[in-house]
């Protein structure tokens, strides 16, 4: 009912990857080899007989169309060897065929690249899916999925997902991909110098290559070219733009991308790249507010921009300012990426420093009864380090002298867990029990800070307790 079709060439260290995941949902999958020299056709004998050679002409609508016309179903769901399912939902690809017989289907990619020295996810939705009746492709590379008929056609989201490799910075080195796509895309570009979409390809393998001084060129002529702001490309297109500008650095320039927000401002992606423009013009306050627009419900089509990005860069800001406490709150609100527990790791070394001195000065606030203070202090040191014992233990007392005996139980309890030899923890639950009149606890814990302590006063005075405790 359904076939899966890929063009491949000397894909033999991926490919078996991507077949052996394929195999798992679909019977039929078709392979056109346009010119391996490895070993790719032997792997790909291992999970169809559907192999077929075509010989390469620089045009990859030909190949993608030679693959499908292979195919002995009439859906086919394209895919290329760099690409591994991770979730596929064959009823749901059932009904949706029947329910929308005259769409393409689009499926979710993750595409995972190198940024700042973290990995990170793009996400995105990509027609691969139909008829092939009814469409085909055009266009020598990034080709594009056109009806036979010449009408424009409407698409629907599939639940199918994979991964994409391809972006990587080992694989683009090793593949030559992007040197090869701009060849073919000048090519292309001689016959349509005016192709707005063909600059902003062009543009996107020269971003990819780190080639910002090029991708910025060709992404200014894609956008004086004219595009329409109803076209799949033209979010990504503007965007692309504008980290070229920063990349670039030509900040100032690039506010010029805020006429494009009455289109895009509702959407995560604009308002974190807006973010990032106004905070390296050094406006602070109005980043800080489009990093606050990102949060939200709406998937980006960046991994995390909705979410842990632009925490961790109103942190950035924060720290800028010297507001120390107000960056680690941030970063600690992003949900673990990885540059935020960086950041947060620094500032736990700087702040160590001054944190004998800090604790000496709180424990006096406490003696002198200046609880509120000693305790807005503590919320700031728990900030960075929220298991470190003697905090959790000035902040039990806090909570003791307040009369808040519940609440200074389980902090005292939280230190124990992480060192149960703690006898000043374990001491004050007994007493705090006491207090609560609670004294079959307060009996338990006396005699555990008994068992682990070998100080005469602090056992003394424990028996005491021990003794008041049977009468």
């Amino acid at each position: 009912m359904i076939s899966v079709c890929l063009i491949v060439k000397n894909e033999a260290s991926i490919l078996e990857t991507c077949l052996k995941n394929i195999s798992k949902y679909f019977d039929e999958i078709v392979v056109v080899d346009t010119g391996s020299t490895d070993n790719t056709k032997e792997i790909a004998k291992m999970y169809t007989q559907l192999i077929f050679d075509f010989e390469w002409c620089q045009n990859f609508s030909e190949a993608r169309n030679f693959s499908i016309s292979k195919a002995t179903n009439n859906w086919v769901l394209i895919l290329d060897a760099d690409e591994v399912v991770l979730e596929a939902n064959i009823e749901n690809l059932r009904k949706m065929m029947k329910q929308n017989p005259l769409k393409v289907g689009r499926i979710k990619r993750f595409n995972t690249f190198e940024l700042e020295g973290s990995t990170q996810r793009y996400i995105e939705r990509v027609n691969r899916f139909f008829d092939k009746r009814l469409f085909c492709y055009e266009g020598i590379i990034h080709e594009q999925i056109v009806a036979r008929n010449g009408n424009t056609y409407k698409t629907f989201p599939i639940e199918f997902e994979v991964d994409h490799a391809g972006y990587m910075d080992e694989v683009i080195k090793k593949t030559d991909k992007l040197n090869r796509n701009i060849e073919l895309l000048e090519i292309a570009l001689e016959s349509a110098p005016k192709d707005s979409y063909l600059h902003y390809q062009i543009g996107k393998s020269y971003y990819k290559g780190k080639n910002s001084e090029k991708a910025l060129w060709h992404f200014k002529k894609a956008l004086d070219l004219g595009i329409a702001i109803q076209y799949e490309y033209a979010e990504d297109a503007v965007e692309s733009y504008g980290y070229a500008l920063l990349k670039c650095q030509k900040y100032s320039k690039a506010l010029e991308i805020k006429r494009y927000e009455e289109f895009f401002g509702a959407l995560p992606d604009f308002n974190f790249l807006m973010g990032l423009i106004y905070m390296n013009n050094a406006e602070f306050d109005t980043a800080m507010r489009y990093f606050s627009k990102c949060v939200c419900e709406k998937e980006g089509r960046i991994e995390g921009i909705n979410s842990f990005l632009p925490m961790y860069n109103i942190g950035v800001i924060n720290e800028a300012l010297g507001k120390v406490y107000d960056a680690l709150q941030f970063y600690r609100r992003a949900d673990g990426y990885v540059l935020a527990l960086r950041r947060i790791d620094a500032l736990k070394t700087v702040l160590k420093s001054e944190y004998q001195k800090e604790i000496a000065e709180i424990q006096e606030l406490i003696e002198a009864n200046h609880l509120d203070e000693a305790d807005k202090r503590l919320k700031e040191w728990r900030m960075i380090d929220s298991d470190d014992e003697k905090i959790l233990s000035l902040y039990g007392i806090i909570k003791m002298i307040k009369g808040d005996l519940s609440e200074s139980i389980l902090l005292f309890k939280k230190i124990v867990e992480k060192n149960d030899k703690n006898t000043d923890a374990t001491y004050n639950i007994a007493f705090a029990y006491e207090c609560m009149e609670d004294f079959k606890n307060a009996k338990e814990w006396f005699e555990k800070t008994l068992e682990i302590t070998s100080e005469k006063e602090l056992r003394e005075e424990i028996i005491d307790h021990l003794e008041n405790l049977k009468n």
